[in-house]
């Protein structure tokens, strides 16, 4: 049977590699996992063991690395198919041009990459293969996208043995992860959401859920085999229906019963759910602000979410005594530092208690990105390779006060934790970013993260440590 070493540069797991490399094994191929951080480390690992294919899942600005080491790996072993999927190709198919990149895999991959590894197994035809495009010789075959997995019960498990095989850290986490429903429906511009709609608009249901006795078996089997404390699921919007919700936190409190940490939208929750939520474990649940400027938020970044939905929201987690993270961004397209300072404002008015802020990366083909073009806050050439893999060192929007907001950015967390630092970081944020506000960053973030996750101190600081040699290197 044909072999894939998926490859990675970050110490986590890829849920989509994970449902890709079941469905391969199912079907009797061989999936391996190596993760380093620099292309010598993965042709060493070739050497030991050559695939047939070698597969990377990216988000954009992670195209960089990808591009580098399989042009590398390409040098001593020309004849390895190298496949990009996730994120990055689905929207940014040109990347297939590049050099090394023979196939790239747009949308949901676990039946596209099964068809390529048995046409590669059969030694036939693949230039044909739905969801893929197909780079041989002069020519490349871009093909349509199938149809949307209408049951997602029909799937495997998540493999995690791709990753637990040889990565005894990630084994040991004290947190597992789950995925419960696919597809967000919301139109927020900001989010390549939309466009995955509208590529897939004919194509299926495009939200979907998992039954609730499937996702619970999923979790019993890992119970079995691993010991964890908490349960994450990493839906976009796991109890995006409440009368699937209601069904599922009752069945989970019966069969489950360990904390969890879910993510839901701030218009979504009442007093009915909320309660199911405590009840059934839930002791973290995430949301995104994105702005506390509620013009900013709605017009321009079309999150239709109101400043009393939020604040409703979080007095109703909070009265049953559920911590909740707020999702935020600053550098947003003609934000200024006031509107910045509104979105710790509104985080200190209901006691978030797990802050979280990134800098805003623009990416194109998302419809903010059109507006930001248009009202001069990007240039018009602006290219989705000239942003970084990393959503925390800078920007290249062009508001005049994009330093201020990158402070801001830099403060945010001891902003809302310790709002009596408020006038002291108004002062801060207009002094030059340095290397000191970095660190402070990395420091605070350090802590609300061994707070939020949920994760032991060791796991954190080795999470941190590889973190900061991946996102603090040059490109």
């Amino acid at each position: 049977m044909a072999t894939i070493t998926f490859f990675q540069n970050i110490k986590a797991e890829f849920p989509g590699v994970q449902y890709v490399s079941a469905v391969l094994k199912k079907h009797g191929h061989n999936c391996n996992m190596v993760i380093d951080t620099q292309p010598a480390g993965f042709v060493k690992a070739l050497k030991k063991n050559i695939p047939d294919v070698i597969g990377f899942s990216l988000m954009s600005g992670m195209q960089h690395w990808a591009l580098n080491v399989c042009r590398e790996v390409k040098k001593e072993f020309p004849d390895i198919k190298v496949v990009f999927g996730g994120v990055h190709p689905t929207y940014f198919p040109e990347v297939i041009e590049e050099e090394g990149v023979d196939i790239i895999c747009r949308g949901e991959g676990e039946y596209a990459m099964l068809d390529l590894m048995n046409a590669l197994d059969n030694n036939s035809d693949i230039a044909n293969i739905l969801n893929l495009w197909v780079k041989q010789k002069d020519r490349i075959y871009k093909n349509d996208l199938r149809h949307l997995i209408e049951n997602l019960d029909e799937l495997p498990f998540m493999d995690l043995e791709l990753y637990y095989d040889n990565y005894p850290f990630l084994k040991n986490l004290s947190v597992k992860n789950f995925l419960g429903v696919r597809g967000c429906p919301y139109d927020c511009s900001f989010c390549f959401n939309h466009k995955l709609k509208e590529m897939y608009r004919g194509k299926g249901k495009y939200t979907r859920f998992r039954s609730k006795e499937n996702i619970i078996e999923e979790i019993l089997q890992v119970k079995s085999r691993y010991d964890f404390k908490r349960v994450f699921f990493i839906s976009d919007i796991m109890f995006i229906n409440k009368r699937w919700a209601l069904d599922f936190l009752r069945y989970y409190r019966e069969k489950i019963n360990l904390p969890y940490i879910g993510l839901i939208r701030a218009d979504m929750l009442d007093e009915e759910l909320v309660r199911e939520l405590k009840t059934s474990g839930c002791c973290i649940a995430r949301f995104g602000m994105e702005s506390g400027n509620e013009k900013l938020r709605n017009e321009i970044l079309k999150k239709n979410l109101s400043d009393d939905q939020i604040i409703k929201t979080a007095g109703l987690l909070t009265k049953y005594g559920i911590k909740f993270r707020a999702y935020c961004m600053t550098g947003l397209p003609g934000e200024t530092v006031e509107q910045a300072f509104e979105t710790i404002d509104l985080n200190i008015r209901i006691k978030t208690a797990y802050p979280w802020c990134s800098v805003y990366n623009p990416y194109s083909g998302t419809k903010i990105v059109d507006y930001a073009k248009e009202e001069g806050f990007l240039d018009k050439d602006f290219d989705i390779n000239s942003i970084d893999d990393s959503y925390y060192k800078g920007s290249v929007m062009k508001n005049n006060n994009i330093n201020e907001l990158l402070n801001i950015q830099r403060f945010f967390q001891t902003a809302v934790l310790f709002p009596w630092t408020l006038p002291l970081i108004k002062k801060l944020v207009k002094l030059p970013p340095n290397p000191l506000f970095n660190l402070w960053f990395q420091f605070i973030y350090f802590l609300v993260y061994i707070k939020s996750e949920g994760l032991r101190v060791q796991e954190v600081l080795s999470f941190s440590l590889h973190y900061m040699k991946v996102f603090y290197k040059k490109k």
